[in-house]
Parts: structure tokens; sequence; C-alpha cells
């Protein structure tokens, strides 16, 4: 059941909206860059913090699940402004928290617990930080 539950957040994170923003080339104001690179930064500490999942499993000689595409609708975000993506990445960030609680609770080796407990712990900071950020974005901004 640990392994089952594990592969679906590798799979879910894999696909989340946060590392679809990664490769989806933001764009800001000079003023904004330090946004666009910290967003970057978030994306590449949650992929670690996934990949040390991945890693446990994969010392247990447990195969590791497909990397499934991105959700067909993230494809309207390209090329946007970093405005227009912090409240979106907000709401997905919520949404990842919830999932992933929800997750923690179910799992019952230790080890998997303590793993899990680490990427919750990068998202929720990021979500502080995300919530910071989007307060600070102008009504409108973006569109």
């Amino acid at each position: 059941m640990n392994e089952k539950l594990l592969e679906g957040i590798i799979r879910r994170e894999a696909c989340s909206f946060l590392q679809y923003v990664r490769e989806a080339f933001p764009w800001s104001t000079a003023a904004k860059e330090g946004e666009v690179a910290q967003v970057l930064h978030f994306a590449a500490q949650e992929q670690e913090a996934v990949a040390r999942i991945a890693r446990w499993l994969s010392r247990r000689h447990h195969p590791l699940p497909p990397t499934p595409p991105f959700p067909m609708e993230f494809t309207n975000c390209n090329f946007v402004s970093i405005d227009f993506l912090l409240p979106r990445l907000l709401e997905s960030q919520r949404h990842g928290v919830a999932l992933l609680e929800a997750d923690l609770a179910r799992l019952t080796d230790p080890a998997a617990q303590e793993l899990v407990q680490q990427l919750l712990n990068v998202k929720r900071e990021h979500l502080d930080a995300l919530q910071a950020m989007t307060a600070a974005v102008p009504a409108g901004a973006g569109h």
C-alpha cells in the first residue's frame, strides 16, 4: 500500500502546475525577475524532494511509475507573465498540499512518512511564499 501511494505522489508531483511553469518560460519585467527565479527555485526544490521518494522506492527494488504528460489545460500558460501565473500557482499549491496531507495520513511506513513529510514541509513553505507574492500583485495584473 505504501508503494502505491508513493507512486501516486511521484506521478502527481511530476506533472504539477509548478513543474509545468518551470518549462513554460514565464516572463516578467526586470523588477519581477526575482519572482520568476524564486518560482523556478521552488520547482527545483520540490522536484528534489520527489526524487528522494523515487530513490527510496528504487532502493527497495520497486519499479518507478511512468511520468504522465502534463494536463492539456496547462498549455494555456506558456509565455505568460509571472503576475498571471501567481494566483494559479497559489491555488495549485493549496490543492497539492491538501492532497499530500491526505496521502501522509494513509501511509504506514515510518520512512515513507518521513519522506512525504519532507515534501509536505517544502510545499507548505512554498505555499506561504506564493501567498505573499500573490498579495503583492495588483488586481488585474498580468491579464
